[in-house]
């Protein structure tokens, strides 16, 4: 937990670092500047909590993420606040990926099966029970059996494949991926050498082609390269995955983290969906930077990346009955029980001699060291960690595509591909060329695609539920080609934050939690581009800007 009060040398330096006054750690460089025009409310949430800060006094960013989250919670008018996702025992919290992206969890990849290429797996808890088929292409006598063990060469297979389709069973379901029923087929490309070679990514995906039917394959996710920059006419890696491409398969590779990097096979194919990365600063709302992904033109022509999307803060677990599991549950289980910190760390010296607690500090001073250690292993629980990169972020995008597949039976690889692109939202700020069409929006995106069903509402818009505790926002309107989003007050305007979900007969619709008592203003955005006001509610005031914003209150 943060300290209760403000310590009073607010402007100590270690090695000419600064002390931030709310977690009590030393950074290169705390914020002293804001916009009070833009920033405003966040300052006052920091000051609502201590009243004793001035801006003067800076404050880290780490921390300031934190204010900021809590002060925005309401913005999407999630079904939890912010809080309710800090992890416990910490100053910081990592955001479930299905809030993170504002995706519509109701659709959770149920009967499509994804096929990850990867290094190796571990059958985790959070996907045994989905698991169609494992299979090690570089040693076909390792059967099943070998990945019930976690070998060092399941990491990284282990973590892509439950980002995108894990139940989170060991965070009881908080760290779930989009695709969270979704069936999986794992490959292991790495050798007993530790490399992943042309040859065995050929193999691979060669036993998709000939297997796809058996266990109905509509994704394949790729976090994984070749060794060189091949001309799609000559690389045999990219000519199998156009093949797959051909078969109704969609196939997503991560286009690697390297700025000045070469766009390498399979990302560098011509239908494959290459993703980039993006980082949200593990927040809500507010500025989005680009990851330092590769990007550019292929041999080929290409520009590549098509898509970005999540790159960093992502949680994944930790690889069971490794060291760095182990010292994860010790120092989780320290913090648990601060009266026996010392004696747990003590009782654990040999598996942590290499962390450096030094007990014969105070327990403040062991608690805060214990804090730090766990901040830079990234252990996010005795469970999981985040972790960074675009490996993470094409299994995001593979997550998104599986509910698409999920609810538009019989749509084509194609079609996926073409909606995924066609609702990506540009990141005006950055260059084209490092974005492609731009940034991922899962909810755009399974809606475009979506079978629309009839559903019908009464007249009266919005519709307050006291007994369900709802609020239902409706509108029928056509020619709306991409999206609808509700804007209102209580959401500070915020567009593209509550996608309205498309039925049958030009009808559009969302359900929100109820809001507090009082009277609140909203319109809606269209597809991006234009404003309408709501004709079926009569109450309406000027917005300032030549038109109406409708009017509705919440009396209890």
């Amino acid at each position: 937990m943060m300290p209760q009060s403000i310590v009073a040398s607010l402007h100590k330096t270690e090695n000419n670092k600064e002390w931030c006054p709310f977690c009590e750690l030393y950074h290169p460089k705390l914020i002293h500047k804001f916009n009070p025009n833009q920033e405003g409310d966040i300052l006052d949430s920091i000051k609502s909590y201590y009243p004793k800060w001035q801006i003067d006094n800076g404050i880290c960013g780490r921390c300031y993420d934190e204010f900021e989250a809590i002060t925005f919670h309401g913005y999407r008018a999630m079904e939890k606040k912010v809080d309710e996702f800090k992890l416990r025992f910490l100053d910081f919290y990592i955001l479930p990926i299905p809030e993170r992206l504002n995706a519509d969890k109701s659709f959770s990849g149920k009967g499509v099966t994804i096929c990850f290429i990867d290094s190796g797996f571990y059958h985790h808890p959070d996907i045994k029970d989905r698991i169609l088929k494992t299979i090690d292409i570089t040693n076909e006598t390792n059967t099943e059996e070998y990945f019930l063990q976690p070998h060092d060469n399941a990491w990284h297979g282990t973590m892509t494949s439950t980002v995108c389709a894990g139940n989170g069973k060991l965070s009881n379901g908080l760290y779930a991926g989009l695709a969270k029923e979704a069936n999986l087929v794992l490959i292991k490309t790495q050798n007993d050498e530790g490399k992943i070679t042309d040859h065995n990514i050929i193999k691979s995906l060669q036993w998709v082609k000939d297997n796809h039917q058996l266990y109905q394959i509509k994704i394949v996710n790729l976090s994984l390269s070749g060794d060189a920059a091949e001309s799609s006419g000559i690389s045999k890696i990219n000519k199998l995955c156009e093949a797959l491409f051909e078969l109704d398969i969609l196939v997503i590779a991560a286009v690697g983290n390297a700025v000045d990097g070469k766009i390498l096979p399979p990302a560098s194919s011509p239908h494959v969906l290459t993703v980039g990365g993006l980082d949200d600063q593990n927040k809500l709302d507010g500025d989005i930077i680009l990851y330092h992904s590769t990007y550019g033109i292929t041999i080929d022509g290409l520009s590549k990346p098509e898509l970005v999307s999540n790159a960093i803060w992502i949680p994944a677990p930790i690889l069971p009955g490794t060291t760095a599991h182990k010292k994860a549950g010790v120092f989780f289980k320290a913090l648990e029980h601060e009266d026996y910190l010392s004696a747990i760390i003590q009782n654990n010296a040999e598996l942590l001699k290499e962390d450096h607690v030094d007990l014969l500090e105070s327990k403040e001073k062991i608690w805060k060291e214990v804090k730090k250690i766990i901040w830079k292993e990234k252990f996010i629980s005795p469970d999981y960690m985040h972790v960074d990169g675009t490996s993470f972020a094409a299994p995001i995008v593979s997550s998104v595509a599986a509910q698409m597949f999920e609810a538009s039976k019989g749509i084509s690889a194609n079609e996926i591909r073409k909606a995924l692109l066609q609702t990506a939202l540009p990141l005006p700020t950055f260059d084209a060329a490092r974005q492609g069409f731009g940034r991922l929006q899962p909810k755009m995106a399974v809606y475009a695609v979506m079978e629309r069903k009839p559903v019908h509402f009464a007249d009266d818009n919005p519709i307050i539920n006291p007994n369900t505790k709802r609020i239902t926002f409706y509108l029928q309107q056509a020619n709306i080609k991409r999206s609808l989003s509700l804007v209102a007050s209580f959401n500070n305007w915020k567009k593209n934050e509550i996608l309205l979900r498309p039925c049958f007969d030009d009808t559009w619709y969302v359900d929100i939690p109820m809001l507090p008592k009082g009277k609140y203003e909203y319109k809606f955005f269209v597809d991006n581009s234009y404003w309408i006001e709501d004709i079926s509610n009569p109450w309406r005031v000027l917005d300032g800007h030549g038109g109406w914003n409708n009017v509705f209150e919440i009396n209890n």
